[in-house]
């Protein structure tokens, strides 16, 4: 069972090149759940504010900025978790036009979720393992971050129709670094699937 409340307010500072959103949110969530007579219904509760300020730049006529386009975004989120406790996660997303068709694309930030192992791991159930939680398991907590990039191409410059054939060639880069995670383990045993904090 689920409940989830948000309210927010967004507007801009000076005029639309600067905009600004705050809220609040509160999250519950109740689970019945028994494994091997094991009973690990629970109650969690999330309850947070945030703020995002989201600056955008396109070139004009008379601008003398190179770039075609620049934007950031920077938010800051504080939650109240009642497994977790206090989780502060910030974030900051850029993006920068060199010219009309690419983008160069830059974000980092904390995140954590509440780890839902005999759910997610249901398929690991259809075997003679016993599925073994050796402790509370805390949140799933930790820092990701990366690059992207996407170039816009034509390959000619039309037919007399006015269609032009156009690609897109894009790279990404991304990666999470945890501060800590409920991790599965089948390798430490053959008669059990164990589950634990790993930090």
């Amino acid at each position: 069972r689920s409940g989830y409340l948000s309210g927010l307010f967004s507007s801009y500072l000076m005029n639309t090149n600067h905009q600004y959103t705050v809220g609040f949110s509160h999250r519950y969530d109740a689970y019945d759940e028994e494994l091997q007579f094991v009973n690990y219904d629970r109650e969690e509760m999330s309850t947070g504010a945030f703020g995002e300020y989201t600056y955008d730049y396109i070139r004009g006529a008379s601008s003398t900025i190179g770039l075609y386009g620049f934007s950031v975004i920077a938010g800051f989120r504080l939650d109240h978790h009642s497994i977790g406790g206090w989780q502060a996660l910030p974030r900051l997303n850029v993006k920068v036009n060199p010219t009309e068709k690419l983008a160069i694309r830059g974000s980092a930030g904390r995140a954590y979720r509440s780890p839902q192992v005999i759910a997610e791991n249901i398929r690991l159930l259809a075997s003679n393992r016993q599925f073994q939680i050796e402790e509370p398991l805390e949140l799933a907590t930790g820092w990701n971050y990366g690059v992207a990039m996407t170039q816009n191409f034509e390959f000619s410059k039309g037919n007399r129709a006015g269609f032009a054939p156009n690609g897109q060639f894009s790279v990404d880069l991304y990666t999470t670094i945890f501060d800590n995670l409920a991790v599965v383990d089948q390798e430490r045993s053959t008669r059990f699937t164990t589950v634990a904090n790993a930090t």
